[in-house]
């Protein structure tokens, strides 16, 4: 009589992969013999971790060296059996610029960048209700709306992501402009300086400009847009543009001028004859009101 005694062979079949991704969160191992039955199997591992086991299956949620115990029921025969369980979560980084830190009165739109491979899958992502328009289809947006602004970069093999943001302020101040106040002008005082001048809110560069339809500054110096010199009587525009988000405001003052100091030149007569003799009388031709 010849007797063949098999030994004892294990394998380990990995569902659905032996590599842990974003997407594969755990993994069974199915643990199977060559014996028909009479089998105990026990798993070990040193660096991995197995959440659940049941018979020869076993699953398990973290990468390592996972080995499968075989016994037969008189122990007889032994095997043993490994398998490794790797892990990818590679992410794809990205970083985010905007072309303006704020959206102003000059400023009504920005472009924010992506720099992030080209081998990521894009998604962005606006304060609700925005939009945003293609600059360069992944990589560069505009935006017209304040706001944290979010760039989620996925590594389509293994679903993995990455965030980046940036954040869009805004900055509508307007100046509030009080044109100040100035004398009325007269015989004795034929110029007149504007005096209190305000512009608020404080913090911003005001840029100043004077405008009338009728009447005149005196440009030069000492005078300065602050306290301009009034040469002529008529309405003065002060015109105020902040310098740091080109918001404008603006108020005006009348400069009045005193009725007294003008001339009604309405009965006015002119010689028609002058006798230059040097004489001293009538010689030289001369406007008599």
């Amino acid at each position: 009589i010849h007797v063949e005694v098999a030994e004892l062979e294990g394998s380990i079949a990995s569902t659905p992969s032996d590599v842990l991704t974003c997407l594969v969160e755990s993994i069974q191992l199915e643990g199977s013999s060559n014996f028909p039955g009479g089998i105990e199997f026990q798993w070990q591992t040193a660096d991995g971790n197995v959440t659940n086991v049941l018979g020869s299956n076993a699953v398990v949620d973290a990468p390592g060296l996972y080995t499968l115990l075989l016994t037969d029921e008189q122990g007889y025969c032994t095997d043993s059996v490994s398998v490794v369980i790797g892990a990818d979560f590679e992410t794809y980084e990205s970083t985010l610029t905007a072309s303006s830190p704020a959206l102003t009165c000059s400023v009504d739109s920005i472009a924010i960048n992506a720099v992030a491979s080209a081998s990521a899958d894009f998604a962005w992502m606006g304060p609700e209700g925005s939009s945003f328009e293609w600059v360069e289809d992944p990589y560069t947006i505009l935006v017209q709306q304040a706001g944290t602004w979010e760039l989620i970069t996925t590594n389509p093999a293994n679903g993995c992501t990455s965030s980046s943001t940036v954040e869009i302020g805004s900055d509508f101040t307007v100046p509030v402009v009080e044109a100040g106040f100035a004398d009325t002008l007269t015989c004795s005082s034929p110029t007149a300086i504007v005096e209190g001048v305000i512009i608020q809110p404080e913090g911003y560069t005001p840029l100043l400009e004077w405008s009338w339809d009728e009447g005149a500054l005196n440009p030069f110096a000492p005078w300065s847009p602050e306290s301009p010199q009034v040469l002529l009587p008529g309405t003065y525009t002060l015109n105020v543009v902040f310098e740091e988000n080109g918001c404008a405001g603006q108020d005006s003052l009348v400069v009045f001028q005193d009725p007294e100091a003008t001339v009604d030149a309405t009965s006015a007569q002119l010689p028609n004859v002058i006798t230059p003799n040097k004489d001293g009388r009538n010689e030289r031709l001369t406007l008599y009101l």
